[in-house]
């Protein structure tokens, strides 16, 4: 089996962030990531997301409260996952005129989809153009968060 591998060498500077870490992460031809990736434990409520910390890179939602995500502009092919550890709702904000495609429907452009605030609730994001993301996998019922 062929197998691409990335080399990732990001710098975190995220206010928030109790650490992040990344090195190596690989892709099969199937799209199976395996390896290493950045990982962020986040305790603050609002975090403004970049391009550079789309690259394969988890946000751990680490404490009960409620953490508001905003994404960059999409990208074709920046990954991104959210998974909530203490049982906070995560939502996560689509940039001005970006869609997220949630069950297989578009949300309008800058909606957000929040998670139910439950342990173990995630959700993974894919830019597949410069406008859209889609869910590659997802645990527990995220909706629709409007504007």
């Amino acid at each position: 089996m062929k197998k691409l591998i990335l080399t990732l060498a990001i710098v975190a500077l995220s206010i928030g962030c109790l650490s992040a870490q990344t090195y190596r992460t690989q892709m099969d031809v199937r799209g199976v990531m395996t390896g290493s990736s950045d990982i962020a434990l986040d305790v603050t409520a609002a975090i403004v997301l970049v391009a550079d910390s789309c690259h394969n890179h988890m946000r751990i939602n680490y404490d009960a409260d409620v953490i508001d995500y905003s994404l960059p502009t999409a990208e074709t092919g920046l990954v991104i996952g959210f998974y909530d550890k203490a049982g906070g709702v995560i939502t996560v904000d689509a940039a001005s005129g970006d869609e997220i495609t949630l069950d297989g429907t578009d949300l309008t452009a800058g909606y957000s989809i929040d998670s139910p605030g439950n342990a173990g609730d995630f959700i993974i994001l894919m830019a597949i153009d410069a406008t859209h993301w889609i869910v590659l996998g997802k645990s527990g019922t995220w909706i629709d968060g409007g504007a």
